[in-house]
């Protein structure tokens, strides 16, 4: 019976792990998709200003001040425009991107403090984190970088996504918002246990939102990563069949979800290289959290 129940157990673990890959395929597949829309995002902001651009007024020259969300109401300093203020741009361009930005927020409440406005008329993705959550992705610098919780947030609260994807993204409950509550669900649960039907709910999730892009059959990352996700649904899926720089990036998920605990269980899906990864990680787990930190970032095989 012990042994019966052990093997339950690593199967359920294994499903995690599936879970963890699945969502990483699915982000690296919508991250061209979300790549074209705002590009175009950025070009009409472009076409807004009359191709005038400015590249000089910082953040907080740009958001007037008490701001929701990132000005201190309560303080008589606000920390956000403690070293600079608010102030019209010069070229007479920034606070027209700004409104742009904020009438395409589908709630009008950009996360100005992620972005960067020197580069809204150069970098597409300084536009698109203004639609990301206002915590955790400040630091950002790539769509590649990014989780999939954060591209979905993008999808989900930029209006221009509205007629490139099939379902009605103001819905409470929309395809993209049945994603981020299934996988937020996987990634926060207590033990990294998850059942056959909830793998597979999961995936198909997954799946359905990559078939709901309107134009997935012009992006042949999409139409790839749908037979992946099926591919990693299946039974006798094995892990080590991945590269080496996909095994690191799960291994290092689970690492971040605090189940390092559970090495012992998982390590031996793994391949070699990450088989040590995992031991080097495990023998700090009294280490102080930076320390831990860096050795999971620095940690490459490639």
């Amino acid at each position: 019976m012990a042994d019966l129940n052990e093997k339950i157990r690593d199967h359920k673990m294994v499903n995690f792990i599936k879970c963890i890959l699945a969502g990483f395929v699915t982000k690296d597949a919508l991250i061209p998709f979300v790549t074209d829309v705002m590009e175009a995002v950025k070009e009409s902001l472009t076409r807004q200003t009359g191709n005038v651009t400015c590249g000089v007024c910082s953040t907080p020259n740009v958001i007037d001040c008490p701001a929701k969300g990132i000005c201190d109401r309560n303080k008589r300093k606000c920390s956000f425009h403690a070293k600079q203020k608010f102030q019209k741009c010069g070229k007479g361009v920034c606070q027209t991107v700004r409104d742009a930005i904020s009438q395409l927020h589908r709630y009008e409440n950009p996360s100005w403090c992620n972005t960067d406005a020197t580069q809204w008329l150069t970098e597409w993705w300084e536009v698109a984190k203004c639609f990301l959550p206002p915590q955790g992705y400040d630091d950002k610098d790539s769509a590649d970088k990014t989780d999939i919780n954060g591209i979905l947030n993008l999808i989900i609260n930029c209006r221009e996504f509205d007629n490139e994807i099939c379902d009605d993204l103001s819905k409470r409950e929309n395809v993209c918002t049945i994603v981020r509550d299934k996988m937020r669900n996987i990634r926060h649960a207590a033990k990294p246990d998850v059942p056959d039907v909830i793998m597979h709910d999961a995936i198909n999730a997954l799946t359905n939102l990559l078939k709901d892009v309107r134009r997935h059959g012009n992006f042949p990352e999409c139409l790839k990563a749908i037979s992946k996700l099926n591919e990693i649904k299946q039974g006798d899926f094995d892990i080590k069949s991945e590269s080496i720089d996909v095994q690191q990036d799960v291994w290092k998920e689970l690492v971040s979800l605090n189940f390092e605990d559970k090495v012992k269980y998982l390590y031996h899906h793994f391949s070699k290289q990450i088989q040590i990864m995992s031991t080097e990680i495990a023998t700090l787990k009294d280490a102080s959290e930076t320390k831990h930190a860096r050795l999971i970032e620095g940690t490459n095989f490639t």
